[in-house]
């Protein structure tokens, strides 16, 4: 195969796949020497039902109340935090969401330019539904547009058919104009009712998928109930009630699992999809794809199951490609580590040396292990960098000189990734092993079914 003709993907991204390589970066450019080892949980007797919430633009330092700032939006999720796993350094692949939910649910980075693969009819790449399989009962529920910023195609190629969003929902409409646009979505409230219909007459096991809205702008305001703050107009304010709201709505989602005696068979895995700005660093900086700025990427993620994740703050720098291979491990799911970007969280020590992102504003990115983030921009063809720990502010760029070992090594992962994924996707569509790789007892995708 790698001796025929080089593919269309290779001549888009201007490389080839690396033999043996997989899908995760490999070699001591980008990881440590070492071998992964793992402290798994027990086995179950009984498989878990897994209740996974996206929740659109909700930002860790907004969750957890900023200093000075006010009352908490969100005591319940901090309760959670606190009960499970809470990976408090956590990160977007990219600051749209298109990207940050397609990586959520392949566990690998989606194209480092403007294009998204998960949006693509001809899409064929794994998701948490298809390492899962039939024997679960999957669906998916949003209040949001399935056209907007969701990235469908991925998941309905692999034979995901029970969803509903805004187009199949039949609940009131919220709706506002604004200068940057008209926003629409279903009410949340009454979209949560409706998940906990769903979960009510689930057969277990089951996925249920949730991605959120209310947090995105512009902010609907929902009324004096869903207020924690004073509604005087300001987006922060706006934004701080809604994240009330979406927590209260979250911890009804909690209770109805608990009030159906599914808690004690039930992993939650909630996820914020990206960060979001209102103002810090430029003065344009609002909502999240402007600029790559930690106010940008930061994410909360919580596993919360007390069976398998015992109260732990993780605080190494981690990334959405993680979170697939970290649930994987704990429901006892077999998987390929080389087809999937990211690493488990089950694991003593993480090996890579940086986690990456794609900006929309054109700009890709890289994290060390030791806080050192360098930056490209695409457009402008310049290099800048900050130290996390001095300066976890982001005030005070330096030059990248010091660090060409982590440029070189973004530069080289984003020229070999496109070319990789998107061969990989095709691979999977044709039915064909991918660099005579694929994951064990994986349920099967058809061409054609999306």
């Amino acid at each position: 195969f790698l001796a025929s003709p080089p593919s269309r993907w290779e001549r888009l991204a201007g490389g080839a796949p690396e033999a043996g390589s997989g899908l995760k970066p490999a070699g001591p450019l980008y990881v440590h020497s070492g071998r992964a080892v793992k402290n798994l949980p027990p086995p179950s007797p009984h498989p878990w039902n897994v209740v996974f919430l996206v929740l659109e633009s909700v930002g860790t330092r907004y969750l957890l109340g900023e200093p000075g700032g006010g009352p908490v939006p969100m005591p319940f999720l901090n309760r959670l935090a606190r009960e499970g796993w809470f990976l408090k350094n956590h990160h977007t692949t990219s600051n749209v969401s298109t990207k940050a939910v397609f990586s959520i649910y392949s566990g690998l980075y989606d194209f480092f330019n403007r294009q998204t693969l998960g949006v693509r009819a001809d899409t064929f790449i794994p998701s948490l539904y298809n390492f899962l399989g039939p024997r679960y009962d999957s669906f998916l529920v949003s209040p949001s547009s399935s056209g907007w910023y969701f990235p469908l195609p991925f998941l309905k190629n692999g034979g995901l058919r029970e969803i509903y969003t805004y187009e199949n929902l039949p609940f009131r409409i919220r709706e506002e104009l604004s200068t940057l646009g008209r926003y629409i979505a279903r009410d949340e409230i009454q979209t949560v009712d409706f998940f906990l219909q769903r979960i009510s007459r689930a057969r277990e096991p089951f996925l249920g998928m949730y991605v959120s809205f209310v947090a995105h702008f512009p902010y609907f305001d929902y009324g004096p109930e869903y207020r924690i703050v004073e509604n005087d107009g300001k987006l922060i304010h706006r934004y701080t009630n809604n994240l009330y709201l979406l927590d209260r709505m979250v911890q009804r989602i909690f209770e109805h699992l608990k009030k159906q005696g599914l808690l004690e068979r039930t992993v939650l895995v909630i996820a914020g999809d990206h960060g979001q700005a209102f103002g810090q660093h430029q003065a344009d900086n609002y909502l999240h794809y402007r600029y790559s700025y930690r106010e940008n990427l930061e994410a909360p993620v919580i596993f919360h199951q007390p069976a398998l994740f015992p109260p732990r703050t993780i605080s190494v720098p981690t990334n959405h490609t993680d979170i697939l291979p970290t649930l994987l491990d704990a429901l006892r799911v077999p998987y390929d580590p080389a087809l999937l970007a990211g690493e488990s969280l089950f694991q003593r020590t993480l090996l890579r040396k940086y986690i990456f992102f794609y900006g929309h504003e054109e700009s890709i990115s890289s994290l060390s292990t030791e806080g050192i983030k360098v930056q490209v921009s695409l457009k402008k063809n310049r290099c800048w960098a900050f130290d996390l720990k001095a300066d976890p502010g982001e005030n005070h760029p330096l030059d990248c000189a010091p660090y060409q070992g982590q440029v070189e090594a973004l530069r080289d992962f984003v020229r070999r990734h496109d070319a990789s994924l998107g061969q990989y996707s095709l691979d999977n569509r044709e039915g064909r092993n991918f660099l005579g790789r694929r994951h064990p007892q994986l349920f099967p995708q058809r061409a054609g079914s999306g």
